[in-house]
């Protein structure tokens, strides 16, 4: 029970007081670990979560390993190889420097390592306490790089296992964004996370896909190429302060909205969050294409700032900063992004001569292919007709000359039908009026046969 004497906190209490600071939620816990072995110099990184990350959590990676030396202090608190002095903060390249990560993730929950570097045979297997004290090292088997594992992350902490429990799936879900921010936006590793619960199959959080180092590579590979089909560049830069913006935005008019909107910053390779950006970037647009309602922008934006010109040592995450000359910054964005998207509110689509003609044709053809079928029914119907007039003539024919000889009783008569055959057969083409001429010229022989 606690009196009025001032005394030291124990260590315990302030492990477990300070580790709750650092890592904060399950996306913390992945990014630290993402974070070193980026700084480790890896080319690939795997991150495996087991029941959404509450039973177990690992990234491996192909970096260069932990030195044996380094074993004891590894994951002892404020102990870091990147920083020594708060001066060097300034020109600091490292994702890590606060020497808080494995410390934190030590104190709540089992912590593991398993590493190996290029000059030894073969890998080892550390173990840490609740304090960051090395307890547990076996030799073991592993190709040259470092596997962290995390069990039962927040175990110490009750209140906020439980909340983890609760809201694991929007835990994951936020894990999934901030891992295609660093997979988007850091372009020399390959990032794959994936998750697997009960024995159901593992989903793929995150995927580069093997795509190169570009940006907008790396945007297609993890987002699809839908999403890298709406973008375009935008570089800008501020001289007189050594400030340089390069990165991709939405084409003029094509924004998203919902789960799709990606807004992602990096100051000097750090992907941070930069809200005076964001809103800069969601006004413009808006000011801009106020019908397109609910759409804002994508983005993905690189800014490079002269060192000691941004605090990043704001928050235990890093995930926050202090720039200056911000708003400087800010009204230099805006402007790239009125130049590169207020012009196609007046530009409008115009078909040159030859497209006119096309579409005439084109127009014109269905009325052309209709003139076309209406001739040849046309065709049709004549053909039809025409066998029809000679079908009827021959039996017309076959009708006059049967009656001709039975009135007749000659054989002048049937000398004279039998021509009248021949040339209604050679001039059937005459149709009515061959027969007409053959039947009087029959009629006027049996006249003069019969006188």
């Amino acid at each position: 029970m606690a009196n009025n004497q001032i005394r030291a906190i124990d260590g315990a209490s302030v492990g477990k007081i300070c580790s709750g600071q650092a890592i904060l939620d399950l996306a913390t816990a992945v990014k630290e670990l993402v974070e070193n072995a980026l700084d480790a110099g890896a080319t690939s990184i795997e991150v495996r979560l087991k029941e959404h990350g509450l039973q177990l959590i690992e990234v491996a990676d192909n970096g260069k390993g932990v030195e044996p030396k380094d074993y004891e202090a590894l994951a002892l608190k404020y102990h870091t190889s990147k920083l020594s002095a708060f001066s060097e903060l300034e020109s600091l390249h490292t994702f890590g420097f606060r020497g808080e990560a494995l410390s934190s993730l030590a104190a709540l929950s089992e912590l593991s390592v398993i590493t190996r570097t290029a000059d030894q045979s073969a890998a080892t297997r550390l173990e840490y306490g609740k304090t960051g004290k090395l307890i547990a090292n076996t030799a073991c088997a592993r190709a040259v790089g470092t596997t962290v594992a995390v069990k039962e992350l927040f175990g110490s902490l009750p209140v906020r296992r439980q909340d983890l429990v609760k809201n694991v799936r929007r835990e994951v879900a936020k894990l999934r964004l901030l891992l295609q921010q660093y997979a988007v936006m850091v372009g020399e590793a390959q990032v794959y996370a994936s998750d697997q619960a009960g024995r159901t199959p593992r989903v793929v959080l995150v995927s580069t896909s093997n795509a190169g180092s570009g940006l907008l590579e790396r945007v297609s590979a993890v987002l699809g190429a839908k999403a890298a089909s709406l973008l375009q560049p935008l570089e800008f830069e501020l001289p007189e302060d050594g400030i340089k913006v390069a990165g991709l935005v939405s084409k003029a008019g094509c924004g998203v909205k919902g789960d799709k909107l990606r807004q992602f910053c990096c100051i000097n390779r750090r992907p941070v969050e930069l809200p005076r950006g964001v809103k800069t970037l969601n006004d413009t647009y808006k000011s801009l294409y106020s019908s397109l309602v609910g759409l804002r922008p994508l983005a993905f934006l690189h800014f490079e700032l002269p060192p000691g010109t941004f605090d990043v040592n704001v928050t235990p995450d890093k995930r926050s900063v202090f720039i200056q000359n911000e708003i400087a910054i800010m009204n230099a964005l805006a402007q790239a992004l009125q130049a590169l998207w207020e012009p196609s509110r007046y530009r409008y689509t115009l078909n040159t001569a030859g497209e006119m003609l096309e579409l005439q044709r084109a127009s014109q053809a269905p009325t052309a292919l209709a003139d076309v079928d209406a001739d040849a029914a046309a065709t049709q119907g004549s053909i039809k007709r025409s066998r029809r007039s000679s079908a009827s003539l021959s039996a017309l024919e076959a009708d006059v000359s049967q009656d001709d000889c039975e009135d007749a009783n000659g054989a002048d008569i049937v000398a004279a039908e039998m021509t009248s055959r021949a040339s209604l057969a050679a001039g059937r083409g005459s149709h009515a009026s061959t027969l007409s001429n053959s039947s009087r010229a029959a009629a006027a022989s049996a006249a003069t046969a019969s006188s």
